[in-house]
């Protein structure tokens, strides 16, 4: 992914899909397989997202669930703006303006939906969930250091910070959606 990526934002743009239709077609197709075949519930609780009984939960949860189903789309993309200022933090030296950051992420993003696509029939087995998140992870920093030419230990360390950042950042404001979410219903 590094030197296309770098040879797509400083050289030739004719010889890749465009970013954000690539990403928009991968997240389409993992939205359609992830509605149609998974009920939310049984993931929140694989997440440790369990949704704590009030006198209201039933239909809090149900609202949720709805919601988070809905949008499911959206909040896969969602997720684009974060991935790159978590890049663009902590790459500033390659000096990168964010938009370029948008579009090495939004492959980034595109390509961990496709390893998404690949394992989604294995997602139904035990277990299979954390492989599938650990292969994410490796791939993205695998990228990331490509892309960002940071070789080494600290390379590592930089690209695991800036999808740390990332993910903790996205986390935070889908808890606050929730939330939202939660009140307003």
């Amino acid at each position: 992914p590094g030197s296309t990526l770098r040879n797509y934002l400083f050289h030739d743009r004719s010889k890749l899909t465009k970013p954000v239709g690539f990403l928009v077609l991968i997240v389409a197709l993992a939205t359609y397989l992830t509605v149609t075949f998974f009920t939310f519930q049984e993931e929140f609780q694989i997440a440790g997202m369990t949704i704590h009984a009030t006198d209201s939960s039933p239909d809090t949860t149900h609202n949720i669930l709805r919601f988070f189903k809905e949008y499911f789309n959206l909040l896969l993309l969602l997720v684009l703006p974060f991935y790159a200022l978590g890049s663009y933090w902590l790459f500033r030296k390659n000096r990168w303006n964010f938009a370029e950051h948008l579009v090495i992420n939004a492959y980034i993003l595109g390509y961990q939906n496709a390893i998404y696509l690949l394992f989604f029939p294995l997602l139904f087995l035990p277990g299979s969930h954390n492989i599938y998140l650990l292969a994410t992870l490796i791939y993205h920093l695998y990228a990331y250091r490509l892309v960002f030419e940071a070789p080494g230990f600290r390379g590592l360390i930089r690209a695991f910070g800036a999808f740390l950042v990332s993910y903790l950042l996205y986390y935070l404001f889908i808890a606050i959606v929730f939330v939202g979410v939660a009140i307003l219903f």
